[in-house]
């Protein structure tokens, strides 16, 4: 992880900590982690392992995910191309996240690539009505038993409980972009 995104760890530590009005030592004991540990995290002084990072969330009574997470009154979130994360899919489907995490914001945003031969089921991909923006001509998508090929540029829309599946006919990988919105 990057400094930024460690830095971003800290100030959700302190400030969720804080809110909840656990000292140190309170903390320790609901995460199992050291209370000179925590302490030395909060000054910045070594960065938490994910196991650490996980310890200490379920401590605050809050996920890992949200310990990562951007308040979403910040009027400017910069996310730059080396904190996206990306997850492969099993060797056929690589996805990027490329917006930032935000608290309550409901949306976020992936730059896929599919392998060219590929098909994936993508309702287990995103469990919420999303957008996918075509960048290449080989996506094609099928959707309550309809084959829609888009071409560079289509957009479509799927609800969250249409069942659907994603498939790379063409013989080079395209590219996609996918906006999910949870409600």
């Amino acid at each position: 992880m990057s400094a930024n995104t460690y830095h971003l760890f800290r100030q959700n530590l302190k400030s969720k900590r804080k809110k909840l009005a656990l000292s140190l030592q309170i903390l320790s004991e609901r995460s199992g982690v050291s209370k000179s540990l925590i302490s030395k995290i909060e000054r910045s002084e070594i960065q938490p392992t994910i196991k650490t990072a996980s310890s200490i969330a379920e401590g605050l009574g809050i996920s890992l995910s949200d310990m990562f997470r951007v308040k979403a009154d910040d009027q400017v979130i910069y996310h730059p191309v080396a904190e996206q994360y990306i997850r492969g899919g099993g060797g056929h489907h690589i996805r990027k996240r490329v917006s930032p995490t935000i608290s309550d914001n409901g949306v976020e945003i992936f730059h896929d690539q599919l392998n060219a031969g590929s098909t994936i089921d993508a309702l287990h991909l995103y469990d919420a009505s999303k957008f996918i923006l075509a960048m290449d001509d080989e996506l094609s998508i099928t959707a309550n038993e309809i084959k829609y090929a888009l071409k560079k540029g289509d957009c479509i829309y799927i609800a969250d409980n249409v069942t659907h599946t994603l498939h790379n006919d063409g013989t080079v990988q395209t590219n996609f972009i996918t906006m999910i919105h949870r409600l």
